[in-house]
């Protein structure tokens, strides 16, 4: 049998704590050091989905602002460069419309473009800018051009589009 005796103290047999301490600085620093280019990596992906998903709203607040006017019969003679209001020949389910004008403006204290058809529908959130032209135009005559624009937040170029009424 062994008595405690028996044991050497001096012979190496594993690590010291300042040996483990000093390794686990040395891995630290190393994944610290490894993470900051993927953090970017990563940030640049959230900001390109971020601008592909504003550009997606955009142009789909784009596309029901052409197909409502391209529905539309008249203009309304109040309309002001914020606010479209129109009357339309019939509505986007092939109905045969009200007599109420309906109407797309900016509000910009919620910075958002708004569909109005009695009832107000968002949209696009974020709008910094929303500009509507009457080419060369009379509100009641149907021959001319309407260009609306707008800018988004976070997104350098305006979605422009200009739409002949009929």
């Amino acid at each position: 049998m062994r008595t405690l005796s028996n044991f050497k103290c001096n012979q190496p047999g594993g690590f010291t704590l300042i040996e483990i301490i000093a390794v686990l600085v040395l891995l630290g620093i190393l994944l610290a050091s490894s993470v900051t280019p993927f953090a970017s990596i990563i940030s640049g992906f959230i900001l390109a989905r971020n601008a592909s998903d504003l550009a997606q709203k955009s142009l789909l607040a784009m596309s029901r602002i052409e197909k409502e006017l391209n529905l539309q019969s008249g203009i309304d003679s109040s309309s002001t460069t914020t606010n479209l209001k129109f009357f339309p020949s019939v509505d986007s389910t092939g109905r045969t419309a009200s007599a109420t004008a309906y109407s797309i403006r900016y509000d910009p204290s919620l910075k958002t473009l708004i569909f109005s058809n009695g009832t107000d529908y968002t949209l696009l959130d974020n709008v910094d800018s929303y500009v509507v032209a009457y080419g060369n135009m009379m509100f009641k005559n149907l021959s001319a051009k309407i260009t609306i624009t707008f800018t988004c937040t976070g997104f350098s170029s305006p979605f422009t589009t200009t739409i002949a009424l009929r």
